[in-house]
């Protein structure tokens, strides 16, 4: 198969890893759309806050 891909389409060096990354990345958030477990997004603090609170501590 991969010998035979610029006979479909003349890839170009970085376009034949562009599209399997195009392929892979639904693949791999699918544990994200299904997940066994329910989940939470983590929303970060601002780095602000992080900052005024280890002032405070120091």
């Amino acid at each position: 198969m991969i010998e035979s891909r610029n006979e479909v389409w003349p890839y170009e060096y970085m376009t034949f890893s562009r599209r399997i990354g195009e392929l892979w990345e639904p693949f791999c958030k699918l544990c994200f759309d299904y997940p066994l477990k329910d989940l939470t997004l983590f929303i970060p603090p601002l780095f602000s806050e992080v900052k005024r609170k280890l002032t405070n501590e120091i």
